[in-house]
């Protein structure tokens, strides 16, 4: 008896590891290795990443420590773990509030003193970047090129390198996690973007929407697919997509709010666009974006004294014609 029980305890587990062996197989799982190539051919020597969350950050360490691919090009580290951007801080000696001042002052000194090489944020949302009045950030490809305002007005030129971009991971055959999902549904995400950009609508809206049923249960790919389109004028595919992500979001979600907001601007619903914007500054009232969004739905629907009321009690700028276009996807400026 006691015989089979140990038969049976050695039979019972490799049955299920052999029947399972093609959910846990990645030998095949390219995903890491080929986003941290991506990331590195968009650079050049000289160049300038600083790197948020996860999935970019270790992808890009074992590259540099173990690959050492593009020695060249200066990595810091956005949370101050492993390429510090602040030699002896951690962000946990910083009291509470205060990391995100100090990185954006380190940010801006790289940023002002990196002519004549570029400075790239690698990170999915660019919503937590603060940068100096001058400067904007702009789509490169997979990263986020920061530019001089007047040179950010160019067209969008940049083409041959998704031509050389690996992408060999999409097509193997291999159970995928969040993170291989994720990492995949934004670089259809930018190169639908990149699509639009260069006038092929069509093709633009079906990597969009690709990268929207691959990332089916991300919160984040179904906001900035929503942001495209809107941006695109699809406004009835920007409202599935903002249906699916406040399926994922917790309740009471200002940036969910405020991507709310922006839709019934762009239907120029401005009531429901107020109600948002207003909500979405009550949860986070710190957040200067919300504020001036809000104060420019105002100013749309004729109530110019609660714009300006709006305004003056956050000590903000005269809202310029066109600007939630540019909130909705651009990150705010420093100090506005």
């Amino acid at each position: 008896m006691v015989g089979v029980l140990k038969v049976g305890c050695g039979v019972v587990p490799g049955m299920f590891l052999i029947l399972n062996f093609g959910v846990s197989d990645q030998s095949r799982n390219y995903t890491a290795y080929e986003h941290a190539l991506n990331i590195f051919r968009t650079t050049a020597t000289g160049d300038t990443l600083l790197v948020n969350g996860d999935n970019h950050f270790f992808p890009l360490v074992y590259a540099r420590v173990v690959e050492q691919m593009r020695e060249g090009t200066a990595v810091y580290d956005r949370l101050n773990l492993i390429f510090k951007m602040i030699p002896g801080l951690r962000e946990s000696d910083a009291s509470p509030g205060e990391w995100p001042g100090l990185r954006a002052e380190k940010e801006k000194a790289i940023i002002e003193n990196a002519h004549p090489r570029d400075v790239f944020f690698v990170l999915f949302d660019p919503g937590s970047i603060l940068m100096p009045p001058s400067y904007k950030v702009t789509a490169y490809c997979l990263l986020h090129r920061v530019m001089k305002k007047e040179e950010a007005e160019k067209p969008y030129r940049v083409s041959n390198l998704w031509r050389y971009y690996a992408t060999e991971n999409f097509y193997e055959p291999f159970t995928r996690d969040f993170m291989n999902r994720q990492i995949h549904a934004h670089f259809r995400l930018r190169y639908g973007q990149f699509l639009f950009a260069s006038g092929d609508g069509n093709a633009g809206l079906q990597s969009v929407l690709e990268a929207s049923k691959i990332g089916f249960d991300d919160s984040g790919v179904h906001l900035a697919a929503a942001s495209v389109l809107m941006n695109e004028n699809l406004l009835d595919q920007a409202r599935e997509e903002m249906d699916r992500a406040s399926s994922l979001f917790p309740k009471g979600s200002a940036l969910l709010d405020n991507n709310w907001g922006c839709y019934y601007f762009r239907l120029k619903d401005y009531d429901a666009a107020i109600r948002f914007f207003r909500k979405a500054a009550e949860a986070s009232p710190s957040t200067a974006m919300y504020h001036r969004n809000l104060a420019l739905a105002f100013r749309e629907s004729g109530r110019e004294m609660e714009a300006a009321q709006t305004l003056e009690a956050f000590s903000l700028p005269l809202l310029q014609t066109g600007e939630l276009q540019e909130l909705i996807i651009e990150p705010p400026q420093e100090g506005r």
